[in-house]
């Protein structure tokens, strides 16, 4: 099965978009999250800033996975 230059632009279209997710996390991260300084928190109960932190990974890191994943399945 060859592909043509056409039909592998979605696929590297996925790949730069999850790249560009995981580049906005790291802005995020570095921004607002004191360069991924975090609180764990108590042994009962997590620290504020940890639970924003790991929410955001959960949403961008699901989006980043998706994008990377589809466009490089794609291309093989």
């Amino acid at each position: 099965m060859s592909s043509t230059s056409s039909e592998r632009v979605p696929a590297y279209l996925l790949i730069l978009l999850g790249l560009v997710v995981l580049f906005a996390f790291v802005q995020v991260g570095e921004h607002y999250y004191q360069d991924f300084l975090l609180d764990l928190g108590r042994h009962h109960e997590p620290a504020p800033l940890f639970l924003a932190f790991v929410s955001l990974w959960m949403v961008l890191g699901l989006a980043a996975a998706a994008c990377l994943t589809a466009g490089i399945t794609s291309l093989l």
